[in-house]
């Protein structure tokens, strides 16, 4: 295949990957705002604590939140997926161009391994490459609390449930 053809394909992979990155932090945001909604109107029905059609709706919204809660866990499961497996075609991709590191030293940055970022460092009046290595708890933590956050809003809304019907 020519270069031209080349850089085609890496263009079409990296817009592909691009829009699937997006399209994941756009679902993450979107039901965390509806979850939020939804906390918002269960928290005001509490305000009538005392009223069996408020218990009744709270129960109703209690369902709707495990019910998105669930429904958010699944999406971003795909999602995870699509994301990784486009970034994965993209940094086999790289492999063909000469010296092309875009993709694979994020990765390998993401990963926590050593990464030199060229003309980084200023040394006795020169630049100098600079290796940087991301920390295993900035790596961790965000990924972890992004894959536990509907779990939890879901232990929230069955908890929410069964406050609401045993006390």
């Amino acid at each position: 295949m020519e270069l031209e053809g080349w850089l085609e394909v890496y263009q079409a992979i990296s817009l592909t990957a691009g829009a699937k990155e997006r399209g994941y932090w756009a679902t993450l945001v979107g039901f965390l705002v509806a979850s939020c909604v939804l906390f918002l109107a269960a928290t005001f029905l509490n305000l009538a604590a005392g009223l069996w059609t408020a218990r009744v709706l709270r129960t109703v919204l209690a369902g709707m939140g495990i019910f998105m809660s669930l429904a958010w866990w699944s999406a971003q499961w795909r999602l995870e997926r699509e994301v990784a497996h486009w970034n994965g075609l993209l940094r086999g991709l790289e492999g063909e161009f000469a010296g092309a590191e875009f993709h694979r030293s994020a990765y390998k940055f993401q990963q926590g391994k050593e990464v030199c970022i060229p003309a980084s460092d200023w040394q006795c009046g020169e630049w100098h490459p600079k290796v940087l290595r991301l920390p295993w708890p900035g790596r961790t933590t965000s990924r972890f609390a992004v894959a536990f956050l509907p779990i939890l809003f879901s232990l929230g809304w069955i908890a929410s449930l069964v406050v609401d019907w045993v006390v």
